[in-house]
């Protein structure tokens, strides 16, 4: 079974008080890059959309907040995007 969950962006500046001139982005890592539901949701949000097998290459882009969104919440790959409190 798929679970989607992803809130909008008026919703994140509402409980978070994000800016309305912060640059957000997506990242779709790994096999959430392949699953339609899943990039379906996000192309919903109308926010910019990127692929990557790990996400670590936007780890430290200070110029965008991204949000990681990954199939599996356990193992490498959510480890080192977890500790390094990405969202």
């Amino acid at each position: 079974m798929d679970i989607i969950s992803i809130s909008t962006h008026d919703e994140d500046e509402k409980s978070e008080g994000h800016s309305q001139n912060e640059k957000i982005r997506i990242c779709l890592v790994g096999d959430s890059a392949t699953c339609e539901k899943t990039k379906k949701a996000a192309y919903e949000l109308n926010v910019p959309i990127i692929f990557s097998e790990t996400g670590s290459e936007y780890l430290f882009d200070t110029e965008w907040k991204t949000y990681f969104v990954l199939t599996d919440f356990s193992g490498d790959i959510f480890n080192i995007l977890s500790k390094s409190r990405q969202r």
